[in-house]
């Protein structure tokens, strides 16, 4: 029987015994939640997350400037987990808000949320045409009227109040902001917040579908600072894998996580998901069969729900020619997915749109530029088959 069967009888049989022989543990049920590096990323602190050190000290550098921080990165790659966890940490998590927005999300329930954190105990009610009276030139200190004279909008004095209120520093996070449908209202409201409050309050914006996030953007108030998640670099996914399935009491070696890491990369939404298949909900009987079918359903999962749905987006940047987006990776793949900075831009030359492309492919996280080696790179080995595929006509 080798390892990963003995490992697997004993899910099967219920128990655990853990590596230093202290300790027995029941075995995990199904609907158990994963812990450590891999648990839920609205439960996790600084210590759960992993190989992010250099993206925390950017991001401590923007909170140190009182502008709007826009964070992009594709889906699964580990921005809400990331803020989550250095935010709580910096600010503790009395000063954070992170609201998980639904199309359906308004300034009001913001609001709410403030109130309940600074225990504001009046009745504020963001009027529904809040934009349209911040177009007439109101500010949010001394809005009392609206445009036809009327005293209905000393709810907006009572936001500034309630603002006034925090003490300390505060932040406020909205995750996959772009599903807002009309951003005019948290337009005018980040505006005022930068301008009147910026001494206290930070403001946070996250985006997955990054060409949407672009385009929301276009004509934003105040201009933001920007910062991109890409997949972890391979040593640091290689430790993410070994470490988090250690810490779920099941161990592999170094080697065994070289060849996870060999199959599912290291976009720490894929990896979470893998372990998940494996840890909680495989069957076991078959450890082999079980990795091989978590394996495909990551791939599925990862493919086609978030890449190939923002990459569609990403084509139709390019009316004229769709076909131009892949240039850059044409070009990538062609030298084993990495090409200096002066050779990608010698190959592109005669085309300023493919130059273009290559641009967004880096602030959306695709394409990974090494400002220590001037490369361009696309080094995650699920990206590189997703990709692999792609440029075969394999998906469409």
């Amino acid at each position: 029987m080798n390892y990963y069967e003995s490992k697997a009888k004993l899910f099967i049989l219920g128990a655990q015994i853990l590596v230093d022989g202290e300790d027995i543990m029941v075995g995990r049920d199904k609907q158990d939640e994963l812990r450590g590096y891999f648990m839920r990323s609205d439960k996790k602190n600084w210590n759960n997350i992993y190989g992010r050190e250099n993206e925390r000290r950017v991001l401590e550098s923007f909170l140190r400037s009182n502008r709007p921080i826009i964070v992009k990165g594709f889906r699964r790659v580990g921005k809400t987990s990331f803020l989550y966890g250095a935010l709580t940490d910096i600010y503790g998590k009395d000063n954070v808000i992170f609201k998980k927005v639904k199309r359906n999300t308004s300034l009001s329930d913001i609001i709410e949320e403030l109130k309940q954190k600074t225990d504001f105990n009046k009745s504020i009610l963001v009027p529904a045409s809040y934009s349209e009276s911040k177009s007439v030139g109101f500010g949010l200190t001394n809005l009392g009227v609206n445009a036809e004279g009327t005293k209905s909008y000393k709810a907006i004095d009572d936001v500034d109040k309630l603002l006034s209120k925090i003490r300390g520093k505060f932040v406020i996070v909205l995750d996959e902001f772009q599903r807002i449908e009309d951003l005019s209202e948290f337009e005018n409201f980040i505006e005022d917040v930068f301008k009147s409050h910026g001494e206290k309050i930070r403001i946070i914006l996250t985006g997955s579908e990054v060409s949407l996030v672009e385009e929301k953007l276009r004509k934003f108030p105040v201009k933001p600072n920007y910062m991109t998640l890409y997949p972890l670099q391979p040593d640091d996914a290689v430790e993410f894998i070994k470490e988090g399935f250690n810490q779920n009491e099941y161990k592999i070696t170094e080697k065994q996580a070289k060849d996870f890491y060999s199959k599912i990369g290291g976009i720490p939404g894929a990896v979470i998901e893998f372990a998940e298949h494996i840890i909680l909900n495989s069957d076991l009987s078959d450890i082999d069969e079980a990795i091989e079918k978590a394996i495909n359903e990551v791939e599925r999962s990862i493919f086609d729900y978030n890449l190939d749905k923002e990459f569609e987006k990403i084509e139709n940047l390019f009316d004229a020619d769709p076909e131009i987006a892949y240039k850059p990776i044409w070009h990538l793949k062609w030298n084993k997915w990495k090409l200096s900075s002066g050779e990608m831009m010698k190959r592109l030359s005669s085309s300023e749109i493919a130059k273009m492309s290559l641009k967004k492919l880096v602030e959306y996280g695709y394409i990974y530029y090494d400002e220590k080696t001037k490369t361009y790179q696309i080094f995650d080995p699920l990206l590189q088959k997703y990709f692999e595929q792609k440029l075969s006509g394999g998906r469409k």
